[in-house]
């Protein structure tokens, strides 16, 4: 710069380019306006990129999604028959005569170019869906049968609930049309359909459903829950209620009376979340995701861990039970227990524990579709044993020749951190969205929930990680 006069270090042009030498080289300031035209620098992940993931596409909107969401936004279309022979479900009602699911639906009449609904009383057994009218608080003896064996089940509109069953009906082919209430009712039937459509069907036992006469809607109706539709077998013996379940350490000065009953049986429902996956941001699929170095070591330490305190609480081959989800993640951290428990005999895949859904599904409906997943997990799964209630003839034949059931078991659930928060917020009576706020579930962590007879429920401790080292506790 040339040097100044005295004249220019006095006037105006002086003071305009000190001015502009002093901000020259003054750093830019991105400010919030200009945040979106900015590329930030991209650095390494945590976890290394693989070369089939997928970009991440962003958005014009700033709400910032649960996890949960992102899981089901990313999560894989799954196959229109999730139910397979060897589920936990289908064993779990073998050789059962009670019904399945029961509810009021509609069914699709047409006559003559017109197409009517008609309101009927529907109840679910094995291979086979009885449709009764129902009108003015009367349900009609006349049935009809739907058998639903080998029949495709088809989400028709899910904005209406509409759901298409084609099936065989004496050497035809049929087509029936069933509308629900909400959509959490069509997913409910259409998970009930495809168990009971998976389980053997025994001629004896499926005819002894079909004569007995029609249950009462009334009966249900009267002592339904608030937002209830759809009835499982629990809702002839409403026993279960939400001030007999609390935690192990909570301050309820209720009385004996209210305190459940342990000598009757009960169930440790051991829930493990699975070991730390390969997260990287959701770009791969999340059927495919598998566990990281640190994720194996967590399944270690916790299936030795689990070994002993099962040893020393007595457990066996005979009352321990080891359920797991399908996903890769669930099926590694499963293999990691069933090998330090070789003693363990009995072990399911259960497809309820699985994420995703089918492609007839979009992703606005899939949070409703997982929820009604985790209920029948729950049924199935969290319910305390009938102790041979609703069980047939020859069943109960059958278990006479073997010793009789223990009182203690133990059911160690390999699942994901959803439902493990599903079953606590139904342990205490509460929304799913307070359990939430609370600490997230932990890798590998431990939730224990005992249920005894008439399902009362008690948390005996949730997301326990003291059996992994600091280095090892973590949950995103």
């Amino acid at each position: 710069m040339a040097p100044l006069s005295g004249d220019d270090r006095r006037g105006p042009q002086f003071r305009k380019r000190l001015r502009n030498a002093r901000t020259r080289d003054r750093p830019h300031v991105h400010f919030s306006e200009h945040v979106d035209e900015h590329t930030p620098q991209e650095g390494d992940t945590y976890y290394p990129t693989p070369t089939p993931a997928r970009p991440v596409i962003p958005t014009s909107s700033t709400r910032r999604y649960t996890i949960d969401e992102v899981e089901l936004y990313f999560s894989e279309d799954t196959s229109a028959r999730p139910v397979s022979e060897h589920d936990y479900a289908v064993s779990r009602i073998k050789g059962h005569d009670e019904f399945l699911l029961c509810g009021c639906v509609e069914f699709r009449k047409p006559h003559m170019g017109i197409t009517t609904w008609r309101p009927c009383w529907a109840e679910l057994y094995h291979g086979v869906v009885i449709l009764r009218k129902f009108k003015d608080k009367v349900v009609d003896r006349k049935r009809k049968l739907i058998p639903i064996t080998k029949c495709d089940i088809t989400f028709l509109d899910i904005h209406d609930h509409l759901l298409e069953i084609k099936h065989l009906y004496q050497g035809q082919q049929k087509r029936r049309i069933l509308r629900f209430s909400t959509k959490r009712d069509l997913f409910l039937w259409w998970w009930g359909i495809q168990l009971a459509s998976m389980s053997p069907v025994d001629s004896k036992v499926l005819h002894k459903s079909m004569a007995r006469p029609a249950l009462s809607p009334l009966f249900f109706l009267a002592t339904a829950e608030p937002m209830e539709n759809v009835f499982f077998p629990r809702a002839l013996r409403r026993e279960r209620s939400p001030a007999n379940c609390k935690s192990n350490g909570s301050d309820d000065s209720s009385t004996t009376a209210n305190t459940p009953d342990r000598s009757q049986g009960v169930t440790h429902l051991i829930f493990i979340r699975h070991g730390e996956t390969e997260n990287i941001l959701f770009r791969i699929s999340d059927r495919e995701k598998k566990l990281t170095e640190r994720g194996h070591d967590q399944a270690e330490q916790t299936a030795r861990f689990l070994n002993q305190q099962l040893l020393a609480e007595r457990g066996n081959e005979y009352n321990v039970t080891l359920i797991y989800g399908g996903l890769r993640r669930t099926v590694e951290t499963a293999s990691r227990i069933a090998t330090a428990l070789p003693w363990v005999k009995k072990k399911y895949v259960c497809s309820f524990l699985e994420e995703g859904a089918p492609t007839t599904v979009d992703t606005e409906f899939r949070q409703e579709y997982r929820d009604t997943m985790h209920q029948m997990a729950f049924e199935y799964i969290c319910r305390s044993d009938d102790n041979g209630r609703g069980t047939s003839s020859s069943s109960r034949k059958k278990h006479r020749l073997h010793p009789v059931r223990p009182l203690e078991k133990f059911k160690i659930i390999v699942c994901h951190a959803s439902f493990i928060q599903f079953c606590i917020a139904q342990c205490y009576g509460v929304s799913k969205d307070i359990i939430q706020l609370g600490a997230p579930i932990a890798h590998c962590s431990l939730t224990q929930i005992d249920v005894m007879q008439g399902d009362a429920m008690e948390a005996e401790f949730t997301n326990r990680v003291a059996h992994l080292p600091l280095t090892h506790r973590t949950s995103d």
